[in-house]
This record gives structure tokens, C-alpha cells and sequence, in this order.
């Protein structure tokens, strides 16, 4: 029965109770283990399916949130499955067919919950706009950037802004709510995103991964033969 339930689980691309969309067959997968957090790239083809590790990773100083009670400012990456449709870039130094668009410093991706650009990217933003000013961490941080599509369509007042994938500032720190890898981590993952095949990111929390363990574990303490 166990070995039933996890080839329809593959099947159907769950990962810590979350499922991928039938049209996608690429996934970013974010998840914790004992060091912390670990980063997978799945790709399918039909019913095969590749899993590669691809780095060492970290989320938000509040751990994760489930959606429905994510809010502005509370320091937590969102869990569940969104679409990765876009990045961004101060130097385009590389060859990717996922769409960048390169900023300059009038760009601003608007934080102010009253704002009718909450949770937008806005060039030439009003002068009293709240928000992230790209350009301030254009050597750092955001010299590339994966945009995570949480809260984007449509857009709840306050239920949280700029989800991204980017560079920490130092190895191991968390964020304020964004996926943080190293650098050039970032960069290859832009170069490895293939809009054809419709990329997603999985953000798992700690309940899910231990679910996930638990299962394995059983799996382990029971003799094959009693699941054929």
C-alpha cells in the first residue's frame, strides 16, 4: 500500500502536500532540513522525473506562513506553489531564454498596502512612495532577482510584497520573507529557468518536511515484501 501511495503521489507532483499544476514540468523546490534550508531543481519529461540538488538556501527570519495568513512586514516566506514568470537584473551578464528585464534606478516595487501600486513594479514611482528602491541593492542583494508570483493576481491589500529569489547578504542569513541563495546561485538559476516548460517554486515549512520524513521512515521500517 505504502509504495502505491508514493508512485501516485510522483504522479501527480506533490510535494509536502502541495501539487504542482498539470502544465508544469519545472520546479524550484524549498525545503528544510536539519542544517537548515536546501533548494531542488525538479524537471519532467512525460513520466520521468530529475532531481537535482542545487543549493543551500534561506527564507524568512518567521520561518514560513501559510497564504491565508501572510501579512505584510512579518518577516515570513509564504508557503505553497507560484509561478516563477519573470526576473530582473542590474547586469545582464548571461544567457537565459526566462524574460529579465534590466532596472535602472527609477525603479521601485511599491510595499505600501494603501497604494494602488501595492505589489507592483513601478518606474518613476510618486516621491513620497513607499517601497524597495532596486537600485540601492543593486551590488548586493538584487544584482539578480526571480520574482516570486505571490500575491500578484490578484493582489490582496497587505497580505505581502516583493516575494523574490535573490543573493543574501551573508551566508546563511535569513530575509525578510524572499528565498536568499548565494550570488551566483541566483544567476544559474536564471540561466536554468525554461519558461516553456512553465516553472513554479514549492516552499515547503517544517510541518511539511517532517511529514515528508515520517513517511520516509516508515517506508524504511517495513519490509518490501509486505507492500507488494
Amino acid at each position: 500500500m505504502a509504495l502505491c501511495a508514493v508512485a501516485v503521489m510522483a504522479q501527480e507532483r506533490t510535494f509536502g502536500g502541495y501539487t504542482l499544476p498539470k502544465e508544469c514540468n519545472q520546479a524550484f523546490v524549498v525545503s528544510p532540513d536539519k542544517e537548515g534550508y536546501i533548494a531542488e531543481l525538479v524537471s519532467y519529461d512525460g513520466a520521468s522525473e530529475q532531481r537535482e540538488f542545487f543549493a543551500r538556501c534561506t527564507i524568512g527570519y518567521g520561518g514560513t506562513v501559510e497564504p491565508t495568513a501572510k501579512r505584510e512586514g512579518d518577516g515570513k516566506s509564504p508557503e505553497g506553489v507560484w509561478a516563477l514568470r519573470r526576473g530582473l537584473c542590474y547586469t545582464k551578464d548571461f544567457e537565459s531564454a526566462f524574460p529579465v528585464e534590466q532596472y535602472d534606478e527609477n525603479y521601485m516595487w511599491v510595499e505600501e498596502p494603501e497604494s494602488a501600486d501595492y505589489n507592483t513594479l513601478v518606474r518613476d514611482p510618486m516621491p513620497d512612495a513607499k517601497g524597495d528602491r532596486l537600485w540601492a541593492r543593486r551590488n548586493t542583494q538584487f544584482r539578480y532577482i526571480v520574482v516570486v508570483e505571490y500575491n500578484t493576481d490578484p493582489i490582496v491589500k497587505g497580505a505581502g510584497s516583493a516575494i523574490f529569489i535573490h543573493a543574501w547578504r551573508s551566508e546563511g542569513k535569513p530575509t525578510a520573507g524572499c528565498v536568499a541563495m548565494a550570488e551566483e546561485d541566483v544567476r544559474r538559476l536564471i540561466e536554468r529557468l525554461d519558461p516553456k516548460l512553465n516553472p513554479h517554486i514549492v516552499i515547503l515549512g517544517k510541518r511539511a518536511r517532517v511529514d515528508v520524513d515520517i513517511w520516509v521512515e516508515l517506508l524504511d521500517c517495513h519490509s518490501i515484501t509486505t507492500c507488494l
